[in-house]
């Protein structure tokens, strides 16, 4: 091959080069336009879950309150709602619940359990102590009792007074359920069980003053519609000053002379309506409690020559 020809050769080789070079760079370069280039914009984040259960206190009371709070924390996605901070958030509240009947709702206290009655397909409802629950307002609810069970108080009583032979149990009309549940109980610890049912305040001053001697002490179950405060502390007071022991339902009952206090367990009452829930139409219409929380009033426990056990030394203790 000549000179000539091979200069030739090699500026066609050159300028092929060249292009591929040249291709190869725009290449490069394109494809890092395409990568710098104008971004998708991100997707906006999902709205919030809307809450599934919505959660009535009747009042912001401590009971009231510990038992929300307790379910507010087992709950992924629920509200809590006040009824009685104004008559319009309350009606508003309602308003809202039935437009969406996804929502479950919770009912704790008497005022909130009225206030959902016109929910009542999806409502489970809790410290409601009305025992026999027959005044209509429950009708298509159900329901977790507000009466811890009768045989925890007692045992409760008797680790507080080994000495228990006797007790009146007075009652409202209802009830007679949980009376069935207290005799029951009262016999398997030994313990003999008078019954009286009163029906109004007089009643029931009537009966805790004319009780036989061999009585030690008066069991009150809670029934407002016929139980006032005032009677509540006339009884307590005269109980104690005649040396008989009282189990009462509220632990502010104590500050009246009442000897020891048996409660739902704020914990115990969240795991019940929970059980219900999930339940559904499969759920019992009224499921009961399983622990009790009792407060013992160490004053009284002394004046009546009690000595106080360990597990009421601070002053509760959960059966």
């Amino acid at each position: 091959m000549g000179e000539e020809q091979c200069s030739a050769v090699a500026r066609r080789f050159t300028v092929a080069g060249r292009w591929r070079v040249f291709a190869f760079v725009s290449a490069v370069v394109l494809a890092g336009c395409a990568a710098v280039g104008p971004r998708e914009q991100p997707a906006p984040p999902p709205p919030a879950p809307t809450p599934d259960t919505a959660i009535l206190i009747s009042d912001r009371i401590g009971p009231y309150q510990q038992v929300a709070d307790a379910l507010r924390a087992r709950l992924a996605r629920a509200t809590v709602h006040v009824l009685n901070d104004s008559p319009a958030t309350h009606h508003e509240v309602i308003r809202r619940l039935r437009e969406d009947e996804g929502v479950r709702v919770i009912a704790i206290g008497p005022p909130a359990t009225r206030a959902a009655a016109s929910l009542a397909g999806r409502v489970v409802f809790c410290q409601y102590f009305y025992p026999d629950l027959n005044d209509g307002v429950t009708r298509g609810m159900r329901g977790v009792r507000a009466t811890p069970p009768a045989l925890k108080q007692l045992q409760a009583w008797k680790l507080l007074d080994p000495r228990l032979r006797r007790v009146l149990l007075v009652a409202g009309p209802g009830g007679r359920e949980f009376v069935r549940e207290a005799e029951a109980a009262a016999a398997r610890l030994g313990i003999e069980l008078d019954v009286n049912r009163v029906a109004s305040d007089r009643e029931l001053r009537y009966v805790t003053k004319h009780l036989a001697t061999e009585v030690q002490g008066i069991w009150l179950l809670p029934d407002h519609r016929v139980l006032s405060i005032e009677a509540l502390r006339e009884t307590l007071a005269h109980a104690l000053r005649h040396g008989r022991q009282t189990l009462v339902f509220n632990q502010q009952l104590l500050e009246y002379g009442g000897l020891l206090s048996a409660e739902g367990d704020p914990e115990d009452i969240a795991e019940r309506v929970l059980e219900q829930l999930r339940a559904g139409d499969a759920a019992p219409l009224i499921a009961p409690l399983t622990r009790a929380r009792v407060f013992v009033n160490v004053r009284v426990a002394e004046q009546l020559g009690l000595e106080v056990p360990e597990p009421f030394r601070g002053g509760m203790h959960v059966f």
